[in-house]
């Protein structure tokens, strides 16, 4: 059988004369993808690996709707070979009529699911053409920033996946970042797929590039800090992602002196605080070098029955209370 990392070598190559980025080919890992070749004996990889490269086999250049659909099947394979590195016995779950969650995991003769979920772009075709043809300032902008020993760099990027245009992480930013996932994911969710047992949700963010480091955006509200300054008080998008509540006040960056801290208010509540059937939630996120973190939210009236999964295969866990976020804080 072919083999992937060739295949989207290849693809990538093609890109290059034509378009600056394509966000879609971009989120396939070349690490990954030889990855999915050397575990071709296990019957699940091997299934998913022959499904993408049928996808794929006439896609050129561009945009389709068969990458966009292989990107789905990679995410879920990679995060399945991630969390065996990681020392899970799991499985996948086999598709039925009824609905049921990705993946089995045994866990000292208990078992547990794992339901995956990837978000993708607003705006469908129209909006990953115009990022692929403008994505290019993102990346530039953040390499700068870091260079320069940012810690808490900001992404620009000119089309994202909450379909507006010019997107400035100043403003309002972190209320359209925190609604937008939590939207998208309650769009994709069926309570359905959480009945066969204890189950988490996993939510992939390959396609979603959250401003800040993944660290930060784990507690509710952080310190920016620019040039070893604490420029202001921001709130963290992936915990009130999690725990959010309507009316809650969201903290946005300080752009110059006297400028408001306080810009808006959600009008959505949290994933975890609107489905109870959700026993934790986890997002997977990537570093510049493409390695995956994931950091799991979980209800602390419920540590006891979900913890000893969570902190398997987790980088970082938190609660409602923001019980592990002197962690993170220690670290700035």
């Amino acid at each position: 059988m072919p083999e992937v990392q060739q295949h989207f070598r290849s693809l990538r190559r093609n890109h290059l004369g034509y378009i600056t980025i394509n966000p879609l080919l971009n989120a396939f890992s070349l690490e990954i993808c030889q990855e999915i070749d050397a575990a071709e004996k296990d019957s699940f990889v091997k299934k998913v690996k022959k499904s993408i490269l049928d996808r794929l086999k006439d896609y050129e250049i561009g945009y389709h709707v068969e990458l966009q659909q292989a990107l789905r099947e990679y995410i879920e394979v990679a995060t399945y070979l991630s969390l065996k590195n990681r020392g899970l016995l799991l499985e996948k779950v086999i598709e039925s009529k009824n609905k049921t969650p990705d993946l089995k995991v045994n866990l000292e003769g208990q078992e547990f699911f794992i339901e995956i979920k990837t978000l993708g772009f607003g705006g469908g075709e129209e909006n990953y053409i115009q990022a692929m043809e403008q994505g290019l300032n993102a990346e530039v902008s953040l390499e700068e920033q870091l260079k320069a020993g940012n810690t808490t760099a900001i992404s620009i990027t000119a089309i994202d996946p909450l379909k507006k245009q010019e997107h400035d992480y100043f403003s309002s930013r972190q209320k359209d970042f925190i609604e937008t996932i939590t939207r998208k994911t309650q769009g994709l969710i069926k309570e359905g797929q959480f009945e066969s047992g204890t189950t988490i949700l996993l939510i992939d963010l390959s396609l979603i590039n959250i401003p800040a480091d993944w660290k930060v955006n784990s507690v509710p509200l952080f310190p920016l800090i620019q040039k070893q300054k604490i420029k202001s008080l921001v709130s963290g998008i992936l915990w009130n992602s999690a725990f959010g509540k309507v009316n809650e006040r969201i903290f946005s960056p300080i752009e110059f002196e006297g400028d408001a801290n306080i810009r808006s208010e959600l009008n959505i509540e949290g994933i975890l605080n609107k489905n109870e059937f959700i026993k934790a939630l986890c997002f997977q996120v990537y570093e510049l070098n493409q390695k995956s973190k994931i950091i799991g939210f979980y209800r602390k009236k419920e540590e006891d029955s979900i913890m000893d999964f969570l902190s398997m295969f987790c980088d970082f866990v938190n609660d409602e209370m923001n019980t592990n976020g002197w962690k993170i804080l220690q670290m700035l």
